[in-house]
């Protein structure tokens, strides 16, 4: 099995096929695809193999490749020639060469001020396409000290308040969202309404 990573660029050498011939010393072979193969390219003689595709793990892990050697120049009548072949399994390797996605980019979220802190009030929906672990982080320096992540959901670090004469917190926000992989990233935005609400006991109904 010969394993190539995903972003080796097309044109490139992955590698040399060698062949034998046990009945002659000087090894006259010429190497082919009896098949064809559109993906690699392979020299004739040198037996030095190329790619001639754009590797995606995401849409191919392995390639299957069928090599064969003819022996020529052997014996006094030349068309008397021998093949041998043999499968090649390429492995395609994983790299992270893409970055998170994210549906959707944006949240609209309705909550009370009593809501409280921990709880989630969106949970964003993200994915890596080369399946690494992703990590949410707040950027927008306006509610960085107001929200906080856990995980992939936004929750609020305490509970909103709206007394007249203490701190009086805004009822409108915008958060945004940095999701990575450790690579590349995705912005995800949340937009928040907080409706203000006092904490009152429930009446007790009266039972006749």
């Amino acid at each position: 099995m010969l394993p190539i990573p995903e972003d080796v660029r097309r044109g490139a050498l992955i590698g040399v096929v060698n062949a034998i011939d046990r009945d002659w010393p000087f090894n006259s072979l010429r190497l082919s695809f009896p098949g064809g193969d559109s993906a690699f390219t392979i020299d004739p003689d040198g037996g030095q193999l190329y790619l001639s595709t754009e590797l995606d793990f995401e849409e191919k892990q392995f390639y299957r490749v069928k090599i064969q050697a003819v022996d020529f120049d052997q014996d006094v009548d030349k068309t008397d020639q021998r093949t041998g072949a043999t499968d090649i399994i390429i492995q395609v390797q994983n790299v992270n060469d893409n970055a998170p996605v994210c549906n959707p980019l944006s949240y609209k979220s309705i909550i009370f001020s009593t809501l409280a802190a921990g709880v989630p009030i969106v949970t964003l929906s993200c994915t890596d396409p080369d399946r690494d672990p992703l990590m949410a982080t707040i950027t927008n320096g306006a509610v960085v000290d107001r929200f906080q992540m856990n995980g992939l959901s936004l929750t609020s670090k305490n509970l909103f308040s709206y007394m007249p004469d203490g701190v009086y917190d805004a009822t409108m926000f915008e958060v945004t969202i940095q999701v990575s992989d450790g690579k590349y990233s995705t912005d995800v935005v949340a937009y928040i309404t907080v409706v203000p609400q006092n904490t009152l006991l429930p009446l007790r109904g009266r039972h006749r």
